[in-house]
């Protein structure tokens, strides 16, 4: 492709760079995981003028089309949580589906789109399961982020 690094492109590239001294390879997990974590800081910036705050770490992770991951977040009562998931510039579709501690379904966003938010306010504290799917990536895997955010 002309103008665009592909994901092996830029591996290769990096590879290359370490052949001629040029020094710290560039790969492409470290390319997309941070083009990740730049649209998170602009999500945070955006949660924070709402009154929103981080309450968890981030999770960053990867997947291929059609694959999917869980993690687990105990989140306390009385405070509203808002979840964002980003992902890299080959991602044009990704979704999430927020769980109780029973399995029930407490939030999900599976509109065509590559920032699906869900949004809780337990009523006790307890641990709830995030489900992300990866529904379309054109150059896998795809690189994905999730931040979480809260407000009393």
């Amino acid at each position: 492709m002309y103008g665009r690094w592909t994901k092996s492109g830029l591996a290769l590239a990096g590879v290359a760079a370490l052949a001629l001294g040029a020094g710290a390879p560039i790969t492409a997990q470290g390319v997309y995981e941070q083009e990740v974590n730049r649209l998170l800081d602009l999500t945070r910036n955006i949660a924070s003028s709402r009154g929103f705050s981080s309450t968890h770490s981030r999770h960053n992770g990867q997947l291929n089309q059609g694959q999917e991951e869980t993690v687990t977040l105990d989140l306390s009562a009385g405070m509203s949580y808002m979840m964002v998931a980003q992902c890299d510039r080959d991602c044009s579709d990704i979704d999430l589906w927020l769980y109780d501690e029973n399995g029930n379904l407490i939030d999900e966003d599976v509109l065509v789109d590559d920032t699906p938010i869900v949004n809780v306010t337990p009523r006790r504290s307890a641990r709830f399961s995030l489900r992300t799917g990866m529904i379309n990536c054109s150059v896998q895997p795809c690189y994905y982020g999730i931040g979480v955010y809260g407000s009393k």
